[in-house]
């Protein structure tokens, strides 16, 4: 994972984060790596597991029947 800085701009008076930018990588990874972020990982690849999974049947059923 990585974050983006925003950058102050005084002649427009606005903050703006320029995307053409790199990424800056997080420090200390394991200070994010908690029980709720490890949660979320699984959950994520679980719901594109059961979801693709569930659209590929929908269509086989529907389209190819």
């Amino acid at each position: 994972s990585a974050y983006r800085i925003p950058g102050f701009y005084p002649a427009e008076n606005s903050w703006r984060v320029v995307y053409s930018e790199e990424c800056m990588p997080y420090e200390n990874m394991n200070l994010l790596a908690d029980t709720s972020w490890v949660a979320a990982e699984w959950l994520r690849f679980l719901s594109l597991v059961v979801g693709g999974s569930t659209t590929m049947f929908l269509w086989t059923s529907v389209c190819l029947t």
